[in-house]
């Protein structure tokens, strides 16, 4: 009786214990099942993102950025400012795409008005234009009008307040980053004139205005030197 009184203690023993490895076993694969779920989750909310942001993304909007990056510290600051600046021609080129076709008829008649006056008051004058004259040469500049300020003011602040809300959910990882990373850093490519309007951003208060933008242009940065140093360690 007692022999068989163990037998059946020891056959419960190794039950329980498969039960409880059953147990650890299952509680283990549901810990990889909850976290495939939330990165499941963290990809489609990146893809979600990006698709709100190729939404936002206009062919002006593209425009404003080009011009805007291409501004001193001082224009950046007018503009914040919304105070009356100058541009060369190129940067101007920009802001006209930004306008309706009122808009420009209205810039096209001013300049027209403008060509008449100057061509009545230098009538003899010879009028020729050096190849390599400086794009920032008083004669070449122009000074953009309220309209103008307002509405590149408007487009820029929207772009970075899109960018700042996705680069939010990079910071704290609510979307996948690899895809934020890899979809976004060419944004912040010098090589190419791309800064992400680093300027403008200083003058809106740099990490205090753009917190999640600047941790992401850090971040890019730091990524790129290690790549050169592991580069240079395996050369």
């Amino acid at each position: 009786m007692i022999g068989e009184s163990w037998k059946e203690v020891d056959f419960w023993v190794k039950v329980a214990t498969i039960v409880n490895a059953c147990a650890v076993l299952g509680v283990i694969l549901l810990r990889f099942q909850i976290k495939a779920e939330h990165e499941r989750g963290r990809r489609e909310k990146a893809v979600d993102l990006l698709l709100a942001w190729n939404n936002s993304v206009k062919k002006e909007t593209s425009s404003a950025r080009k011009a805007v990056e291409s501004f001193s510290f001082e224009q950046c600051q007018s503009l914040f400012n919304q105070e009356v600046f100058k541009v060369n021609k190129k940067q101007h080129k920009f802001i006209l795409e930004i306008m309706n076709k009122e808009e420009k008829r209205a810039y096209k008649k001013l300049k027209e008005q403008k060509k008449q006056r100057k061509q009545e008051k230098q009538e003899k004058q010879e009028k020729r234009k050096e190849k390599n004259k400086d794009e920032f040469n008083d004669k070449e500049n122009i000074t953009l009008s309220e309209g103008e300020i307002s509405k590149l003011r408007w487009l820029v602040l929207t772009y970075l307040n899109m960018l700042e809300s996705i680069l939010v959910a990079w910071q704290y990882s609510a979307a996948n980053r690899k895809i934020i990373e890899a979809e976004f850093s060419f944004l912040f490519n010098d090589a190419n004139g791309c800064n992400a309007l680093s300027n403008f951003r200083k003058i809106c208060g740099g990490p205090l205005g753009y917190p999640a933008i600047e941790s992401f242009a850090a971040h890019i940065q730091l990524e790129k030197q290690k790549k050169l140093v592991n580069e240079g360690n395996v050369a």
